[in-house]
């Protein structure tokens, strides 16, 4: 194996680690973070994928559901950040390994 093998091999295994992380770990704090933030009670929901189970599934397994009743704007902010926090775990690592590969190459 030469070099640059080995350092694709280690990133593609630490960015899968740091997303089973961020599921797990990171996403609850966040959670907690909008449930005082918004002042709403927010419960995880775990969806199970009927049929073949492909990455996008995975990635939509955990959501968040407003356990009490409220508007619909609440509702679509809740989704809107959600969806926003998911981004940011899926993209700032990539950026940050580009910038990393430029800056020490």
């Amino acid at each position: 194996m030469t070099r640059e093998s080995i350092i694709a091999i280690a990133a593609i295994t630490v960015y899968i680690v740091w997303l089973v992380v961020f599921v797990l770990v990171v996403e609850r704090w966040l959670r907690r973070l909008v449930e005082v933030v918004l002042g709403v009670t927010i419960e995880r929901e775990i969806s199970r994928p009927v049929g073949k189970v492909e990455l996008i599934d995975a990635l939509f397994l955990f959501g968040w559901r407003v356990a009490e009743p409220v508007g619909l704007g609440l509702r679509f902010t809740v989704g809107c950040v959600r969806i926003t926090f998911w981004l940011l775990a899926l993209i700032v690592p990539v950026v940050i390994g580009v910038i990393a590969y430029v800056y020490f190459r």
